[in-house]
């Protein structure tokens, strides 16, 4: 009966923490403070170095996972958004 108590209360505290974060979130919207991060890419890129370099490892077919343990720079996610968003794949 007590841990029934207790998982009822915790589930309160929760249901109120939510509403008062939500009621935050709103004041801060109705005040113009813009939530989250900024859209898109913010200055260069760690591939702008390398990206003649990308160009010609994808133009021999190589996979985005080769690509990357070739030029030692980034993750395979982050090739993939930078050659999506920079037009390399023509």
């Amino acid at each position: 009966m007590m841990l029934t108590m207790l998982s009822g209360f915790a589930q309160m505290e929760r249901s109120f923490i939510s509403q008062r974060v939500k009621a935050g979130l709103e004041a801060r919207k109705a005040r113009g403070i813009v939530l989250g991060r900024k859209k898109g890419s913010q200055g260069k890129s760690i591939f702008d170095e390398k990206r003649e370099r990308i160009q010609e490892l994808y133009s021999l077919g190589l996979s985005m996972r080769k690509i990357c343990n070739v030029i030692e720079v980034g993750t395979y996610v982050s090739l993939s958004n930078y050659i999506k968003t920079r037009g390399i794949i023509k």
